[in-house]
């Protein structure tokens, strides 16, 4: 477990690594990141699906992350993901500001 992951469990914080990645926002306060880590933890998790990928999200979202970073193909990719993800966030929750 990484020194982030150590730190959101400690703030009771569900980890939102990725987000943080594309977003390039703050892991604890980004407004994008919160809301999508909202999202994720209250609404796609309790799906059929949405329940497994927000286990392996949980348990390999912190390495993946920093590969992520490091291509600006990876970025990309799962930008578009978590922007459909902040769509739906959104959607329910209202815009960030």
């Amino acid at each position: 477990m990484g020194f982030f992951s150590s730190l959101a469990e400690g703030a009771g914080v569900a980890a939102c690594w990725i987000a943080s990645v594309v977003f390039e926002e703050n892991f604890f306060t980004g407004p994008r990141v919160t809301l999508v880590r909202r999202w994720l933890i209250n609404d796609y998790a309790k799906t059929s699906i949405g329940k497994y990928v927000v286990a392996a999200y949980s348990k390999y979202g912190e390495r993946a992350a920093r590969v992520i970073n490091k291509s600006v193909w990876l970025k990309q990719a799962f930008r578009a993901l978590f922007d459909v993800a902040l769509e739906k966030a959104e959607a329910k929750y209202g815009r960030t500001s």
